[in-house]
């Protein structure tokens, strides 16, 4: 793990090189990321993600320097429900930089009483599947094709 990488919240400074990460990410990275085919995020998208506190979502990045490495993003899906996906610099990964990212995003969730989490990956996906056996909590994974529909139900802390 590099110490030159902090992990912070996402403000709306960050949508053009929000923008620039995900336009680096390998074509397999972004893949993973979205689910299918896709060149990045629109101008349009960047700004979105990087406004998330402004609807009552979250979003969170790894950087270095002045260049984001991964992005984290938390979106409600329920009373007591959030979405959430991840995306880590194809240079960075297997560094600790998604497992950094998905603390803070938990943490955020346990703050709010929120003790679900939904995720879609694709059933291949080692590294976020190893990321989330590291979570304390019931899993229930339901298949549908090639993806998975992940649940989490977390302990919320006392």
């Amino acid at each position: 793990m590099d110490a030159q990488v902090s992990i912070r919240a996402i403000t709306p400074d960050d949508s053009g090189e929000l923008e620039r990460f995900y336009l680096r990410l390998s074509p397999e990275s972004r893949r993973r990321r979205f689910l299918g085919v896709s060149r990045g995020i629109s101008a349009t998208q960047a700004e979105r993600f990087a406004t998330a506190a402004s609807r009552g979502a979250a979003g969170f990045v790894a950087v270095r320097g002045s260049r984001i490495i991964g992005h984290a993003c938390v979106e409600p899906c329920g009373a007591d429900a959030v979405e959430m996906a991840f995306a880590v610099d194809d240079a960075w990964q297997r560094r600790g930089i998604g497992r950094r990212l998905l603390r803070r995003a938990l943490a955020w969730t346990n703050r709010r009483g929120i003790a679900r989490i939904d995720l879609s990956l694709f059933a291949d996906n080692a590294a976020m599947r190893g990321l989330l056996r590291s979570i304390p909590g019931s899993v229930d994974v339901r298949p549908e094709g090639s993806v998975e529909q992940v649940e989490l139900v977390l302990p919320l802390a006392a």
